[in-house]
């Protein structure tokens, strides 16, 4: 039998099954509105939920039409054909909302044996593992979740953070406190904080997406393939390589705003992070001509010293 064959008449059966029986949406940014981003990306999948099935119906098709057409961001051979056949065959299962004729199934789960396997290939060569899909694509809400966080500790230089007890039998005790990627996140959220950076992404999908890549993290059930593909395309312009002005940089840009100093940032951050119980105090590191990586996206508006 081919099997890339039988997994793209999966996809070529849903996506007709999608745009004959279901309400689809013409909007090209949907998933860039934070009220789609949270569905897909926070709610659990169930028969009952209907608002979350129309929403992953969305991602399911918008990812589809785009394999089937060849678009060009898009690889078209056998491992997105095959993964999105698999991942829709075990959403139609859940949820019963396709009844798709066509079907094809894979694992869902890895297992530690196979994650600890695929770091021993690392340096011995190919090992094989018993999870039969493609390995580095159940890996992508991993790399993502990393992303994230290198990209927001080097946008504000963070050095390390740390704390002093307030109150209580350790008063005055202090220590190396660690930071969250998502506290950061939650502070960059707050509308009195937005200032500090120019974000070309809204932080509510870096968050809903870091919320996402964290299930993956802590429990390494797989996610679905369009989630995944969905993900990178909205965080695309955060690592884009090329700025407004024309200007390239292959390590992307740092959308910090300069007109803000590190020392008002740390102030401000580690004051959003101190609670009743202690202090939380953040070193950033001092402001360079260029960042930790890549380039500022508008030093335009740097404080002239």
């Amino acid at each position: 039998m081919d099997t890339t064959k039988f997994s793209k008449d999966v996809l070529i059966e849903a996506c007709e099954t999608l745009e004959r029986n279901h309400s689809l949406s013409n909007e090209p940014e949907y998933f860039a509105n934070p009220t789609n981003a949270s569905i897909l990306f926070r709610k659990n999948i169930s028969k009952k939920s209907t608002r979350v099935i129309d929403t992953h119906h969305q991602a399911i098709f918008n990812c589809v039409k785009n394999i089937l057409e060849k678009n060009d961001s898009y690889r078209y051979d056998n491992l997105l054909i095959t993964e999105f056949a698999r991942d829709i065959t075990t959403f139609d299962c859940l949820t019963e909302s396709l009844k798709l004729k066509s079907k094809t199934y894979a694992d869902r789960y890895l297992t530690s044996s196979d994650i600890y396997m695929d770091a021993q290939s690392a340096y011995r060569g190919p090992i094989v593992k018993s999870y039969t899909a493609n390995f580095d694509f159940a890996l992508l809400p991993m790399k993502l979740r990393l992303a994230i966080e290198v990209y927001f500790k080097n946008m504000i230089g963070f050095i390390k953070a740390e704390y002093k007890i307030k109150k209580g039998h350790k008063k005055n005790k202090t220590g190396d406190e660690q930071i969250q990627i998502s506290q950061i996140l939650n502070f960059f959220s707050e509308d009195e904080n937005k200032e500090f950076a120019n974000l070309p992404v809204d932080i509510l999908l870096i968050k809903y997406i870091n919320f996402w890549s964290n299930s993956f993290v802590h429990s390494g059930i797989i996610s679905l393939a369009w989630q995944g593909l969905t993900a990178v395309e909205l965080l695309s312009p955060l690592f884009n390589s090329n700025n407004h002005d024309g200007r390239i940089d292959i390590n992307g840009f740092n959308y910090i705003n300069l007109s803000k100093t590190e020392i008002e940032l740390q102030s401000k951050i580690s004051r959003y992070l101190s609670t009743d119980f202690k202090d939380v105090n953040i070193l950033l590191e001092k402001r360079r001509a260029r960042p930790i990586e890549g380039s500022y996206a508008k030093p335009e508006n740097a404080l002239t010293k």
